[in-house]
């Protein structure tokens, strides 16, 4: 399930010019790399012995933690920056400590077995897992796109659903390993109905929809110069190349960008999209 999702993931992308789907691809492919390390090791201990065994254990264990640790920082990043909200400077430095210190734990855990150590690195996994759920509620009502809202809705129902499991692993060391491939799961099956969703509509969208025209956005008060702005920025153009597209500075585009979004009461390029598409 976790394949399928990854494979729809990159054919939305090949097929939009959405700077989103290139973060999400990253996010889901090292999920994706942990839930295959772990299985690895444990069919290496089904079927492998000795040194062998051992190797493929501490290579699979050390990729895995190294995996997990650029996690615990890109996944709270993907989360602020997907919702519009602004990444913070305390967050870059809290869990990037986080992510660090994650990684240490890990690299202890691989020489020692330590009860206090386990439940640390697990605490922490737990800390970003609750930051990110907090976020999203905080942020639910604000997020303009329907589909965007609906993936945070369903992250929010999961986590509620798998809060009684995190509580127990936070006692049981058996079941930690199992909280983490039930988020992995319920994160796959979110993606995979968002995807499923998204081009069983396409085609009938398409075939009702006209071209974007000035007249589409006039309650928005957009001008022609800022409609064209618009045309660029659907078309996954930078400022920067808006800029040379039109022939003005970059500080020029920067404020059409500033005025649109004021105009449209958008937050990012994310919404401002969402909106254009419910407006064509």
């Amino acid at each position: 399930m976790g394949s399928m999702a990854l494979a729809l993931v990159i054919v939305f992308k090949l097929q939009s010019s959405h700077v989103w789907t290139k973060y999400l691809i990253i996010c889901h492919s090292s999920l994706l790399g942990s839930m295959v390390g772990s299985a690895l090791i444990l069919f290496g201990k089904l079927f492998l012995s000795g040194w062998t065994l051992s190797t493929l254990n501490f290579t699979l264990s050390l990729i895995i933690i190294a995996d997990t640790s650029f996690l615990l920082v890109f996944i709270p990043y993907f989360v602020t920056w997907i919702i519009a909200s602004p990444w913070r400077a305390p967050y870059k430095q809290l869990f990037t400590l986080s992510a660090v210190v994650y990684f240490i734990l890990g690299i202890l855990k691989l020489f020692m077995k330590n009860a206090i150590v386990e439940t640390f690195s697990f605490f922490i996994f737990v800390f970003v897992l609750a930051f990110c759920f907090i976020v999203m509620i905080k942020n639910l009502s604000s997020i303009s796109s329907k589909r965007v809202r609906m993936v945070a809705l369903s992250f929010i129902v999961a986590s509620i659903i798998l809060l009684p499991f995190v509580g127990i692993g936070l006692i049981n060391p058996l079941v930690r390993t199992l909280i983490e491939g039930l988020y992995f799961l319920a994160w796959s099956i979110i993606l995979l109905v968002f995807f499923f969703n998204y081009f069983a509509n396409q085609n009938s969208q398409s075939s009702d929809r006209s071209e974007l025209t000035l007249d589409s956005l006039s309650k928005y008060h957009i001008t022609q110069r800022e409609f064209s702005v618009i045309e660029l920025i659907s078309k996954g153009k930078t400022n920067k190349e808006i800029a040379t597209f039109l022939d003005i500075s970059v500080n020029t585009v920067n404020n059409h960008v500033a005025n649109i979004f004021t105009k449209t009461e958008v937050r990012s390029r994310i919404d401002l999209l969402n909106l254009i598409r419910d407006a064509w």
